[in-house]
């Protein structure tokens, strides 16, 4: 556990503030996406024939959040996309970090 914190911490110093606040309107809306859709939609769907409760379901699908394989997948992609000469590529890990640090704050 306190490797995996290290690399988030080490991932994301490497994140510039003004990359962050460069964002636009359009991408600040993309960070609520894996909430509204991708995790209700994924939960709903695992937990069909289970007996949770509503309540638990809507818990889980607000938990666990995974950010460390998600920053580092990001970094590597962000590389490679960069090089293949895609010109927004550098918009990509500040949005992972939004959402990471939406996931931890909600």
């Amino acid at each position: 556990m306190l490797l995996l914190s290290s690399l988030l911490i080490s991932l994301a110093a490497r994140l510039e503030l003004s990359e962050l606040t460069g964002l636009g309107l359009r991408q600040g809306l993309f960070v609520f996406t894996p909430f509204l859709i991708a995790r209700s939609l994924a939960m709903t769907l695992s937990s069909i024939r289970s007996r949770l409760t509503w309540r638990e379901r809507l818990f889980l699908a607000w938990m666990a959040p995974r950010g460390v394989v998600a920053a580092s997948v990001t970094w590597m992609l962000t590389l490679q996309m960069k090089s293949a000469g895609y010109a927004q590529a550098e918009q990509i890990v500040p949005l992972t970090f939004l959402v990471i640090v939406a996931t931890v704050v909600i």
